[in-house]
């Protein structure tokens, strides 16, 4: 059956037009791929000055739903809507985040997450002040708070302010650092920018790519 497939086809069009036919389907593919875009993001910190002081970067997982404690009460998440106004949930929740600035290092110690415009969602975090019986739990919108260690109150620290007009592709806001409660050590703004590379989707690709070995090997079987 393949044979008489092949047969006819050799019958009905010359080599050229296979050709451009095969490479017409390549184009089409490769021009109508949708851009994949990763969820990484670099961080580029400025001083008063413009000066560059720091560099970092983030990553979140894009879209997926978290449930966010809202109070101290346990069962607040678990199960989800013991009470309402105890939870929110959230998408594009930070995987990692590290910053460097003036030479001192900050990482996520607590729930962050990346703007999502198609929810209508702005930046935002956990902010958790640990006290007794019960840590006190709020949720901080347009700004992450990082440390030096594991809280968002030891010292040095930094706060980031993020400008809720900024998309998940692009952001911007500003920055400021203490060494203690009444030290600052420095300020600024700072720009988060997407690490990804468009590219076509990989079956899409495939496709594309498998096409043009069909129409290669097509040209060679007409010419033997």
């Amino acid at each position: 059956m393949l044979q008489l497939f092949m047969f006819q086809i050799k019958e009905k069009y010359t080599p050229k037009t296979f050709v451009l036919g095969a490479v017409t389907v390549l184009s089409f593919t490769i021009f109508n791929a949708k851009p994949a875009y990763s969820t990484s993001f670099s961080l580029k910190f400025l001083n008063d000055s413009g000066q560059q002081v720091g560099s970092g970067d983030f990553s979140y997982e894009d879209n997926k739903i978290k449930c966010v404690q809202n109070t101290p009460n346990p069962s607040a998440c678990n199960p989800p809507g013991a009470a309402p106004g105890n939870e929110i949930f959230v998408s594009n929740t930070l995987n990692t985040f590290s910053a460097t600035i003036y030479g001192v290092s900050f990482w996520k110690s607590s729930t962050a997450w990346w703007i999502d415009p198609s929810r209508n969602q702005r930046a935002g975090f956990q902010l958790i002040i640990p006290n007794k019986p019960f840590p006190s739990i709020s949720i901080v919108y347009d700004r992450w708070f990082f440390a030096n260690g594991n809280g968002p109150f030891s010292y040095p620290s930094i706060s980031i302010i993020i400008d809720p007009t900024s998309d998940t592709l692009s952001g911007k806001g500003t920055w400021s650092a203490m060494l203690s409660p009444n030290n600052s050590w420095g300020s600024g703004t700072f720009i988060a920018t997407n690490t990804a590379i468009a590219v076509p989707e990989p079956l899409t690709l495939l496709g594309g790519m498998t096409a043009l070995g069909f129409g290669v090997a097509f040209k060679r079987k007409i010419r033997t």
